[in-house]
């Protein structure tokens, strides 16, 4: 990996410092990344999802591309809290590229029902093929134990192939446990193989019982604008508010027959979808914006509104381009909310969150342009009125006199009073990693124990391997514990 960049002159570090704007506080304590050692890989290209299956301990499942060789297979490893691993399993090959994954453990063991089962857990992947003319994508789900193994055959739940001359471009798959069965979302964005280009987007939902991960009643489209012709559309994770399941989805609708180039407008919505077998589904849009520019709405987390037994919260994040002639060190500026839902996803009250731009290390220098900016977030824990999240951050930039690419990666834990707004930092550190992008971080709850972030770093050159690091914070205060890495 070329790290050369690191002495140019384009670059000046600077002391870091806490950018504070509006009611944001919090001593902005050094975020802990501790590198975690894949076993038996030959390309790592990272972990799909993770659960924990203890207090101190969890399963991880990563892709593992053959080196040389366009092919790859799934493997699963425990994960201590300690960032120590096993050696991995294979658990899929021979099904596909491994494309995304969702994974739940199920401890019904305490539970008062007639036959108390022992713990397992539920992997939903999404798998893609692509052949000469069509692509194809399926869901599967199988069980696996306490030590990643699987406990039964895979199962297809879902699958789609392409009409000839499209391609799969984009995907996405979220699932959530209600308690009773699963909601799960899969989401594909196909792009044309023509001179203009353009997409057709599909977003599902799925019911799954929590035996197998088997189909309770029937798929549901949901309907998207122009029913996804010319949009650009992902689902996030669902949510089930007692009454029925909550869909939250972005959509960028482009202008037709301009391919990729033209945004006319960007939405939010929720999608309302019913727990009966035919799972209707009724649409509430929440943002909208006439933006000449795509994804402009997007992280979309959903959680319980606290101490309502109807109504949901939602953190959503916002973007509008700075045009390019005051861009300096920024791509975007960002706008962020909370918005208060009753049952049926509309919105009941919303809260602004000024979450401020992460400080930068790097200091403008007019020969180096913006290539690109990366904004995303993970799900979130809700405890009594605080949401706990985590932020990945990256920009990009070309050094034109040099002909290479600069990065700079920011990651924040912060935490959020639902019902005022109020943030507070509670970790952030920001690196010059060589030819790195950061992706959306996994973040999930140690039972009783502390919150687990899991983020994951991209390299960009072939073969395009993966690096994660395990953070972990405690519920109740800014703690953290982990190893800091040193600049790369």
């Amino acid at each position: 990996m070329n790290r050369n960049f690191l002495s140019s002159p384009v670059i000046i570090l600077v002391f870091f410092s806490i950018l504070v704007v509006g009611p944001v506080h919090g001593t902005g304590a050094t975020y802990p990344l501790k590198k975690i050692p894949p076993k038996g890989f030959q390309t790592y290209q990272g972990i799909l999802d993770w659960t924990p299956v203890s207090s101190t301990q969890a399963i991880a499942f990563a892709r593992n591309r053959f080196t040389n060789v366009l092919d790859s297979n799934l493997r699963s490893f425990s994960l201590g809290k300690t960032g120590s691993t096993s050696s991995s399993r294979i658990i899929a090959s021979d099904m596909g590229w491994a494309r995304a994954a969702a994974c739940l453990w199920i401890d019904n063991s305490g539970a008062a029902s007639r036959q108390p089962s022992a713990p397992y857990g539920l992997l939903f992947v999404l798998f893609e093929n692509s052949g000469t003319t069509t692509d194809s994508a399926s869901v599967q789900v199988a069980r696996f134990n306490s030590a990643g193994a699987l406990t039964s055959e895979w199962k297809e739940i879902f699958t789609l192939t392409t009409s000839a001359g499209w391609y799969i471009t984009d995907e996405a798959l979220f699932a959530s446990n209600r308690g009773g069965s699963i909601g799960v979302v899969p989401s594909l964005a196909l792009g044309q193989s023509s001179s203009k280009g353009g997409y057709d987007s599909r977003v599902y939902f799925l019911e799954c019982n929590l035996q197998d991960g088997g189909l309770i009643g029937s798929v549901a489209r949901l309907a998207l604008p122009s029913d996804g012709k010319d949009v650009y559309g992902i689902g996030f994770s669902p949510l089930w508010n007692g009454s029925s399941w909550l869909v939250p989805v972005t959509a960028s609708l482009y202008k037709p027959a301009t391919g990729w180039l033209n945004v006319r407008e960007n939405r939010a919505l929720v999608y309302s979808v019913s727990g009966s077998p035919a799972h209707k589904a009724a649409l509430k849009q929440i943002g909208k914006d006439a933006a000449d520019s795509p994804h402009t709405f997007s992280e979309l987390v959903l959680t319980p509104y606290p101490d309502s037994s109807t109504d949901t919260l939602l953190f959503v994040r916002h973007r509008t381009l700075i045009p390019e002639s005051r861009q300096r060190l920024d791509m975007f500026t960002y706008d962020y909310s909370i918005k208060r839902l009753n049952k049926h996803g509309g919105t009941l009250k919303s809260l602004p969150v000024a979450i401020p731009v992460p400080a930068h290390k790097i200091i403008y220098d007019p020969d180096s342009k913006l290539q690109w900016e990366d904004d995303f977030w993970s799900s979130c824990v809700a405890t009594g009125q605080t949401l706990l999240l985590s932020q990945a951050h990256t920009v990009e930039f070309y050094a034109q006199s040099g002909g290479y690419n600069l990065y700079e990666q920011a990651v924040g834990f912060y935490a959020i009073n639902a019902t005022t707004g109020e943030v507070e930092l509670r970790a952030q550190a920001i690196n010059l990693w060589s030819e790195v992008e950061l992706f959306r971080p996994l973040l999930h709850e140690f039972p009783g124990s502390s919150i687990g972030v899991i983020n994951c770093a991209y390299h960009t050159p072939s073969p395009y391997p993966w690096d994660n690091y395990l953070s972990l914070f405690a519920i109740g205060d800014a703690e953290s514990k982990g190893t800091n890495l040193p600049e790369r």
